[in-house]
Order: structure tokens, then sequence, then C-alpha cells
């Protein structure tokens, strides 16, 4: 045989899809097998960027992503490994794929976590950042939908998706995307203040991923993870006023929330709308947020404290140490004749938790008991009204509770037509209570790779519902 050294060697790496696992934003993530080693995989394909009019250069960032990823190799990553395009430069990306389950699914299951559990997850996140970041590889789209856990192993948790986010810049390139929530709550608010001079700070408005991007979402995540909601986007079907509020205010205060002050300064200083005022990596943030959540008897004098909570300890060590240092005098009785000294005014007196909670809960109480009251009161009378009739079953409204439209199977990209455009919104399942705020009749269509296109008429004069839509197969007939 003749010697090789100086060719090329071409082979035909072969993926076999599996069941899909999740639709998020402009992608859609399935199991996978790598041929011949049966080797298990993630496939994510971003199968909805031409219909939102993604142009070539975002394909050849995403490549280039893929690229730079795959050199990643450190404890708690799942490793990017092989790239490719479908029809018309449709780009997948292949990763290692781990059987554990994503935070947001253990979030839905547990609502919170107590700050123990989530400064446990925020050290084990910020080790694996480390080495990221130490190639100069920010995550970019850092979210709990790219963290994945087994069991109640947060502290083993891995880490998955980097450099393949989009940045607030890419998606306002395209003319059909819809920004939603999924597509920018990892997004920290430097990317949104396009009105701040270049150069100001780093990153530049809706450029680039940074560090301190990634500083940010540990801190999106942690306050999640704790009250359930995310500081800014807190509701699931319109980012709108969620854009408003990162502009311009701060995230909301923990404390005020009844986490602890300490926790909430560790996780106020890591969202910090400055990227220069946030903590100075993710290492350091885990480390604050850990020496908060000790028992005082059990923090370390070299445990990295926040600002707040390390000056007012300082102060009251400061204070001992001067009261018994200093002697006190004796006290003095008055003269006959002369005033006595005022007495200081009483420090006033501030309302206990408790007893704010047992005020809200006597008041839940009292309404419940009238409104069940009244509902029968109505029944006693018959003078209940029967519920208004749908004109016809894909027909339903948009109040302000919103409505939630799903379908089976899941993953249908849900398309608002126009005129002759059609705007993509999301896929299923998708709530509609801020997406289509305005209209009075809204039409829809929910479009799926081997499956019928369905319409369904939103109208604004019936009761809002749960919509379970059945996609049928390209074979079957469509008879709705």
């Amino acid at each position: 045989m003749e010697n090789l050294q100086g060719g090329t060697l071409a082979l035909e790496h072969r993926y076999h899809v599996q069941q899909r696992v999740s639709c998020f934003s402009f992608a859609t993530t399935y199991n996978g097998l790598q041929e011949p080693f049966e080797r298990p995989v993630f496939i994510t394909v971003f199968d909805a960027l031409h219909e939102a009019g993604a142009k070539r250069d975002l394909y050849d960032r995403l490549k280039q992503a893929a690229q730079r990823a795959s050199s990643l190799d450190a404890p708690g990553i799942l490793r990017t490994i092989d790239y490719g395009e479908l029809d018309e430069g449709v780009p997948f990306v292949i990763w290692e794929r781990t059987d554990a389950k994503p935070l947001s699914d253990y979030l839905e299951t547990h609502a919170t976590l107590p700050p123990q559990n989530v400064a446990a997850l925020i050290t084990r996140l910020s080790s694996v950042l480390a080495a990221a970041h130490e190639a100069n590889i920010p995550h970019g789209s850092l979210s709990a939908r790219w963290v994945f856990v087994q069991g109640d192993e947060l502290a083993q948790a891995t880490l998955g998706h980097f450099q393949l986010g989009l940045t607030l810049r890419e998606l306002l390139a395209m003319p059909s995307a819809v920004l939603g929530p999924e597509a920018v709550s990892a997004l920290p608010p430097e990317m949104f203040d396009v009105a701040r001079t270049p150069g100001q700070d780093d990153p530049r408005p809706g450029d680039g991923f940074s560090p301190a991007a990634d500083v940010y979402a540990l801190g999106a995540i942690a306050y999640f993870a704790l009250v359930g909601v995310h500081p800014y986007f807190d509701d699931p079907g319109d980012a709108s006023e969620g854009i408003l509020r990162i502009k311009s205010e701060d995230a909301p205060d923990l404390s005020e929330l009844g986490i602890d002050k300490a926790v909430s300064a560790a996780v106020a200083r890591a969202l910090s709308r400055n990227p220069r005022q946030r903590w100075p990596d993710a290492a350091a943030f885990a480390r604050a947020l850990e020496a908060a959540t000790l028992p005082p008897a059990k923090a370390s004098k070299n445990d990295v404290l926040p600002v707040a909570a390390a000056s007012a300890s300082k102060s009251s060590r400061s204070s001992s140490a001067e009261e018994l240092a200093t002697p006190k005098e004796p006290a003095r009785t008055p003269e006959p004749g002369e005033a006595r000294p005022e007495r200081a005014a009483a420090p006033p007196i501030e309302p206990n938790g408790y007893l704010l909670a047992a005020a809200i809960a006597v008041l839940l109480i009292s309404n419940l008991i009238w409104f069940f009251a009244f509902v029968q009161q109505h029944d006693q009378n018959g003078t209940t009204e029967p519920p208004a009739q749908l004109e016809a079953p894909l027909t339903t409204s948009i109040l302000p509770s919103g409505v939630q439209l799903s379908s089976e199977p899941p993953g249908a990209q849900i398309f608002l037509l126009d005129g002759t455009t059609a705007n993509l919104l999301g896929t299923t399942p998708y709530s509609l209570n801020g997406a289509l705020r305005g209209r009075e009749r809204a039409q829809l269509e929910l479009r799926m790779h081997g499956f019928e296109n369905f319409r369904v008429v939103l109208k604004s004069d019936h009761a809002g519902q749960d919509l379970l839509l059945p996609l049928l197969p390209l074979t079957a007939k469509k008879d709705h």
C-alpha cells in the first residue's frame, strides 16, 4: 500500500434519528444514534430559521460556533460532535447525549428549591463554565433547558448547547422572527440597550456572547429556582413587557419575595444591568451564594460574602469591639431642678412576616366563603346561565388570561397569517395570552413536516380554552 501521508480520508457519518425530545425557539432536538458505533447523541435541527427569514451568514456563524464548541472537553460538558446541513442549507448539530433530564423539567416538578440546593447547582455550573471561559468560549444561551440533572444530583449537573443560541442582533435580522420569551430570556440586559454608546461596556448592544453574560444567565437560573419565575420574563407568551423592564429596571428584590437578604444580594449582583458591576466570574458568584446559605456558625472567614452582607457584618463586629474596649460610665442621677434627659424614641416596630401571611390567608378565606355562598344562592334561585357555546370546534377566544394552544403530536410551528404573510410565533405547546393582544380575530396555521397544515381561527367573543389540535399525517385525508 502506498504511503497515505498528506492525503485525506473521507468518512460518511450516519446518524439514525429517533424520537423528538424538544422544540425550543427556532430548533427541534431529537434523540439519535451515531452509526456504526451505536453512540447515543442529540440531534438539534434549526428547522425554523428558514421560515423566519434567516440568511446564509447566520448558518455560517452556527457552523463556526459548533466547530469552536467541539474543542471543549471537560467534566460536565456535553461535547459537540458534528455539524451538517439538510435541504436548503438548514443546519443541524450533533452533540453528546445524556439520560439526565433538563433542569427546566426538574423545576416544573419541584417548583422551587431551597437556597442550599440552588447554591450547590450554581457551584457545579460555575465549575463547568470555568473550563469554557478559560478557552474563551462563553455559553451564550445558558438556561434551565440546557442544564441536565440526573435524579436529585444537582451537584453533578451537566451542560450542553454551547454557542448555539441566537443574539438579539441575529433575531432582529430575521424579518418573520417573533421575539418570544423562549428566544430572549437567556440574553443579558446589555444586549437590549441599543441606545448605549459603543465601547462603553462589552459586549456592544446586540453583539456576541461573553463570560459576563453567562454570569447574568446563572443569576437568572438561581432566581427562577428560588422563587419559580424569571426576573423579567414572567409571562410565558409575551416578551414585550419583559423587554421594556430589562432595559430600564433592576430585577425585583428577592428579599421582598421571602428570600434571605444575603442570598438576595448575591443573586442581585449577578443580575446587575451593568456587566462591570456583576461578579467578576461565575466562580465568585458561586462562592458568594454558598457563603450566604451557610449557617452563621459555619461561615469561614475566607468565604466571599455579598457586599451588603459583608459591610453589615463588619459594622456589627466593629461596634461590639468598641463597646468592649470603652469603659462605661455609671448612670448619673439628675440634681434637683435639673432637666431630665429626654428618653430616646423607641425604634419603629417592623411588621412580622408571619402576621402578614396570616392576614393574607384570612382575607383569602373570607373571599372564598363569600364566593361559594354567592354561587349556592344562584343555584337555589335557578338564575345560573349555561355557558356560551362555541360557534365551531376550532374557534375560541383571546382573553387576558390567555389561550394555551397544543397539538398532537407536539412541536408544530405556529404561524400568524396576515394577508399574504405568515409570521412565526413559536412551537406548540404555546401560550397566546400576549402574542395576539389587541386583535379581535386572528388566523393561525400549524405546520409540521410529514403532517397536513392545520388552520384555526381565534375570536375574542368566546371564553379562552386550552386547545389540543390533532394533526393529520400527509397520508391521511384531512376532515375537519
